[in-house]
C-alpha cells in the first residue's frame, strides 16, 4: 500500500513538472522565419491583418478552454476568453474583420491546414509537430529553448 502511493506521488509530481510549449506555425512557403511577441499579438488580436510579402493573414487559434489557448491568453494576449471575445466582437460590429478566426479542432488539423494555406499561421502544442509546416522563432527564441515565451508548466 505504502509503495503504491510512493509511485503515485512521484508520477503524479512529475506530470506536474511537464511543461507545455507551444509552437508558432506557418506554411514552408512563407518567407518568415521570426516573430516578436508584439506582432504575434498583433496577429492574433486581427490588429494586424496581411502579410509583410502580402496576402491576408489566415489565422487558425486552439480551442476555446484548451491547455493552448490557455497559455496563448496568459502569455500573450495578457488576457481571458472573454476579454478576446469581446475584442473580436467589436471588430466584428466595427466592421474592422468580417469574421472571428479559424478554430482548429486538434493540433493535427491546424497542422495540415497550414501545410496546404499558404498564408496560414497557427499555434499548435510543439509536441505535436511535423515536418509538413515551418516553426516560427518568437523572439529569436524556438521551443525547447530556455526563455521561450510560451512555455508553460501544465
Amino acid at each position: 500500500m505504502r509503495l503504491a502511493l510512493a509511485v503515485a506521488l512521484v508520477l503524479g509530481a512529475g506530470r506536474e513538472c511537464l511543461a507545455l510549449e507551444l509552437a508558432v506555425i506557418v506554411n514552408p512557403q512563407k518567407g518568415i522565419s521570426d516573430v516578436s511577441a508584439a506582432e504575434l499579438r498583433e496577429m492574433i488580436l486581427m490588429e494586424r491583418q496581411h502579410w509583410r510579402g502580402g496576402g491576408r493573414i489566415y489565422l487558425i487559434l486552439p480551442q476555446s478552454g484548451s491547455p493552448e489557448k490557455d497559455v496563448l491568453l496568459k502569455k500573450v494576449l495578457k488576457m481571458t476568453e472573454e476579454q478576446l471575445r469581446r475584442h473580436y466582437l467589436g471588430k466584428l460590429y466595427g466592421g474592422e474583420i468580417a469574421a472571428f478566426p479559424s478554430v482548429a479542432r486538434s493540433g493535427t488539423g491546424a497542422l495540415r491546414t497550414v501545410s496546404l494555406a499558404p498564408n496560414a499561421i497557427a499555434v499548435v502544442d510543439a509536441g505535436e509537430l511535423d515536418p509538413s509546416v515551418k516553426v516560427l522563432r518568437v523572439q529569436g527564441r524556438r521551443p525547447g529553448d530556455a526563455g521561450y515565451l510560451l512555455a508553460s508548466p501544465r
